[in-house]
């Protein structure tokens, strides 16, 4: 096929899984390899927004997962929010603190 669909995952047309072009909102940030442009602008000062969420079906990257252990580590408390916590490592995260 040579049209996007919701369902595609940026990590996907990274490693070449999907046909045809990669479609202009996917961009790959430079420090992790990963997907986090939002497609948007800021009103103020015109650079691109960033998302700071992990989206169902991205890959976690190093370095999201790391410092999010570092910090429950020395958290009196964590709280997951909209998870089932079913999906590792991610949900090993708040098993960790203090």
């Amino acid at each position: 096929r040579d049209t996007y669909a919701p369902e595609d995952r940026a990590e996907d047309f990274f490693a070449g899984r999907l046909p045809g072009p990669m479609p202009s909102h996917i961009k790959r940030c430079r420090g992790c390899g990963s997907n986090h442009w939002t497609g948007r602008s800021c009103d103020d000062c015109g650079q691109p927004l960033h998302d700071t969420v992990i989206s169902f079906g991205d890959g976690l990257e190093e370095c999201v997962l790391r410092p999010a252990f570092e910090h429950a580590v020395e958290a009196d408390a964590c709280l997951s929010l909209g998870s089932t916590m079913s999906i590792g490592p991610s949900n090993q995260v708040v098993l960790v603190q203090k």
